[in-house]
């Protein structure tokens, strides 16, 4: 069956648990139950992979939605009632049906050949875990082909450094720590307080690049992603040096 028509049945089978509930008519409803579960559980697997469900029937998308997100009424029933669990976790059984899912996009070879195409950031201190967590989640990005994610988080590890090395060194001495300067401050005055001549200039133009795919205005190649995680980690390095960090 299409999705419309297993999301019609499935609506059709809640509408039915409910009221042989409200009824007390148990042999239906237990004969409902794993029908209803059955079909549930083929659907979720069936979306499981799915970014966009463009689906015209209005009824049929409006119980989908229903379905991922608060659930329909035999669910809150079923769970109450029988303890069904019907959160997010996938069981030993769906993980082994849908590993190809994973398997057949990346394996662990291509995941660690791309983890090994860049390089670590090399500072003189620590750095802190904005920072730190942000180039490792684009190094993951990355190495996942996760191409986009990877230049996007670039942009936010350059704006993540900036910010710290204005809080290291006291540069708004009249704000904590927490404060979101990036939220009180344009994003060129920060820049400004940091670096000048040439290392601004190149902040600037890498900061320009990066911003335009956070602006939509591009989709990224592998090479695009790699080579922009590799000047970004430079940019930074020199962000860091030339503040005494």
């Amino acid at each position: 069956m299409s999705l419309s028509e297993d999301v019609h049945q499935l609506k059709m089978l809640d509408q039915r648990l409910i009221r042989a509930f409200a009824e007390k008519n148990l042999d239906e409803f237990d004969n409902l139950v794993g029908e209803y579960l059955r079909l549930r559980r083929s659907l979720r697997t069936h979306l499981i992979d799915q970014s966009i469900i463009s689906e015209p029937d209005s009824i049929a998308a409006d119980t989908v939605r229903k379905i991922l997100t608060d659930g329909l009424a035999a669910d809150k029933l079923i769970e109450r009632f029988l303890g069904a669990d019907f959160s997010e976790r996938l069981d030993r059984s769906q993980i082994e049906e849908l590993s190809d899912l994973f398997y057949g996009w990346i394996s662990h070879k291509e995941y660690l050949e791309g983890l090994a195409e860049l390089r670590p950031l090399v500072l003189r201190a620590s750095a802190p875990e904005s920072v730190s967590n942000l180039i490792a989640q684009a190094k993951d990005c990355y190495a996942l082909r996760q191409y986009d994610a990877a230049y996007a988080l670039c942009r936010m590890t350059l704006e993540a450094v900036v910010r710290d090395i204005c809080i290291r060194r006291k540069l708004f001495p009249d704000h904590g720590a927490d404060v979101p300067l990036l939220e009180r401050y344009r994003w060129r005055d920060l820049r400004d307080k940091v670096c000048s001549g040439p290392l601004r200039e190149r902040l600037s133009t890498l900061y320009a690049e990066l911003s335009a795919l956070i602006h939509a205005r591009k989709n990224v190649s592998r090479n695009e992603a790699r080579a922009a995680f590799s000047e970004t980690l430079v940019v930074v390095e020199h962000l860091y040096d030339s503040n005494d960090i």
